[in-house]
Protein backbone atom coordinates (compact mmCIF):
# COMPACT_ATOMS: atom_id res chain seq x y z
CA UNK A 1 0.00 0.00 0.00
CA UNK A 2 2.98 2.30 0.74
CA UNK A 3 4.41 1.89 -2.65
CA UNK A 4 1.56 2.34 -4.30
CA UNK A 5 0.93 5.39 -2.38
CA UNK A 6 4.64 6.53 -3.25
CA UNK A 7 3.99 5.83 -6.99
CA UNK A 8 0.79 7.78 -7.11
CA UNK A 9 2.52 10.63 -5.80
CA UNK A 10 5.72 10.20 -8.40
CA UNK A 11 3.15 10.30 -10.86
CA UNK A 12 0.76 13.27 -10.00
CA UNK A 13 4.25 15.37 -9.53
CA UNK A 14 5.40 14.12 -13.17
CA UNK A 15 1.74 15.37 -13.94
CA UNK A 16 1.87 19.06 -12.76
CA UNK A 17 5.34 19.16 -14.17
CA UNK A 18 4.37 18.48 -17.62
CA UNK A 19 1.27 20.63 -17.11
CA UNK A 20 2.99 23.37 -16.11
CA UNK A 21 6.04 23.24 -19.20
CA UNK A 22 6.01 26.38 -21.37
CA UNK A 23 4.03 26.08 -24.70
CA UNK A 24 6.60 26.29 -26.92
CA UNK A 25 10.13 25.43 -25.72
CA UNK A 26 11.34 27.80 -28.12
CA UNK A 27 11.32 31.86 -28.69
CA UNK A 28 8.14 34.14 -28.12
CA UNK A 29 7.32 37.84 -29.12
CA UNK A 30 4.60 39.93 -29.11
CA UNK A 31 3.41 42.87 -30.51
CA UNK A 32 4.33 45.03 -28.21
CA UNK A 33 8.10 43.76 -28.54
CA UNK A 34 7.93 41.88 -25.34
CA UNK A 35 10.47 38.86 -25.62
CA UNK A 36 10.56 35.46 -23.96
CA UNK A 37 13.57 32.61 -24.10
CA UNK A 38 11.84 28.91 -23.29
CA UNK A 39 15.22 27.38 -24.74
CA UNK A 40 18.40 28.89 -24.72
CA UNK A 41 20.12 26.81 -26.94
CA UNK A 42 17.23 27.21 -29.39
CA UNK A 43 17.42 31.15 -29.19
CA UNK A 44 21.12 31.05 -29.85
CA UNK A 45 20.07 30.15 -33.78
CA UNK A 46 16.52 31.84 -34.28
CA UNK A 47 15.98 35.64 -33.31
CA UNK A 48 12.58 37.48 -33.72
CA UNK A 49 12.69 40.71 -34.88
CA UNK A 50 10.61 43.50 -36.76
CA UNK A 51 7.17 42.85 -34.68
CA UNK A 52 4.96 44.60 -37.05
CA UNK A 53 1.06 45.80 -36.29
CA UNK A 54 -1.61 47.22 -39.52
CA UNK A 55 -4.95 47.54 -40.16
CA UNK A 56 -6.36 45.41 -42.62
CA UNK A 57 -10.28 45.94 -43.18
CA UNK A 58 -11.64 45.31 -40.49
CA UNK A 59 -8.82 43.23 -38.83
CA UNK A 60 -5.33 43.37 -37.65
CA UNK A 61 -2.67 42.02 -39.59
CA UNK A 62 0.68 40.88 -37.24
CA UNK A 63 4.12 39.88 -38.95
CA UNK A 64 7.38 38.83 -37.18
CA UNK A 65 10.94 38.45 -39.20
CA UNK A 66 12.72 34.77 -38.01
CA UNK A 67 16.04 35.46 -38.20
CA UNK A 68 18.46 32.25 -38.33
CA UNK A 69 22.11 33.34 -36.55
CA UNK A 70 23.51 29.82 -37.44
CA UNK A 71 25.00 28.45 -40.51
CA UNK A 72 22.86 25.73 -40.70
CA UNK A 73 19.36 24.75 -42.00
CA UNK A 74 16.62 24.84 -39.13
CA UNK A 75 13.26 23.48 -39.60
CA UNK A 76 11.09 25.30 -36.98
CA UNK A 77 7.64 25.94 -36.79
CA UNK A 78 5.54 29.03 -35.54
CA UNK A 79 2.48 29.69 -34.44
CA UNK A 80 0.76 33.03 -34.00
CA UNK A 81 -2.02 33.66 -31.17
CA UNK A 82 -4.70 36.45 -30.95
CA UNK A 83 -5.82 39.07 -27.89
CA UNK A 84 -8.62 41.32 -27.59
CA UNK A 85 -7.83 43.99 -25.40
CA UNK A 86 -8.60 42.30 -22.08
CA UNK A 87 -6.06 39.51 -23.05
CA UNK A 88 -8.01 36.92 -23.68
CA UNK A 89 -6.98 34.82 -26.22
CA UNK A 90 -9.41 35.06 -29.21
CA UNK A 91 -10.01 31.21 -31.00
CA UNK A 92 -7.49 29.66 -29.51
CA UNK A 93 -7.31 26.57 -31.75
CA UNK A 94 -7.78 29.01 -34.84
CA UNK A 95 -4.32 29.26 -35.77
CA UNK A 96 -2.28 25.65 -35.91
CA UNK A 97 1.57 25.45 -35.53
CA UNK A 98 3.41 26.14 -39.05
CA UNK A 99 6.12 24.43 -40.05
CA UNK A 100 9.18 26.82 -41.57
CA UNK A 101 12.33 25.76 -43.16
CA UNK A 102 14.76 28.81 -42.67
CA UNK A 103 18.43 28.34 -44.26
CA UNK A 104 21.46 29.30 -42.67
CA UNK A 105 21.64 33.24 -42.29
CA UNK A 106 18.46 33.68 -43.94
CA UNK A 107 15.30 35.75 -42.47
CA UNK A 108 11.84 35.18 -43.71
CA UNK A 109 8.70 37.13 -42.62
CA UNK A 110 5.74 35.56 -41.22
CA UNK A 111 2.27 36.60 -41.09
CA UNK A 112 -1.23 36.41 -39.55
CA UNK A 113 -4.37 38.11 -39.96
CA UNK A 114 -6.60 38.29 -36.62
CA UNK A 115 -9.26 35.83 -36.38
CA UNK A 116 -12.15 38.53 -35.68
CA UNK A 117 -12.34 42.24 -35.48
CA UNK A 118 -11.88 42.02 -31.56
CA UNK A 119 -8.40 41.47 -31.70
CA UNK A 120 -5.73 44.21 -30.18
CA UNK A 121 -2.27 42.41 -30.45
CA UNK A 122 -0.69 39.26 -30.95
CA UNK A 123 2.06 36.61 -29.46
CA UNK A 124 3.78 34.61 -32.16
CA UNK A 125 5.92 31.41 -31.01
CA UNK A 126 8.79 29.98 -32.60
CA UNK A 127 9.84 25.99 -31.98
CA UNK A 128 12.24 23.47 -33.46
CA UNK A 129 9.96 21.07 -35.66
CA UNK A 130 8.52 18.40 -33.24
Amino acid sequence: MKRLSILLGVAFTCLMLVACASRTAGVKLDSEGSFKIDNKRFARDITLTNNKLRQVGEQLQGAVTIVSDSSRTKNVQYRFMWFDANNFEIESDSETWQPLTIYGKESKQVTSVAPNSTATKFEVYVRQQQ
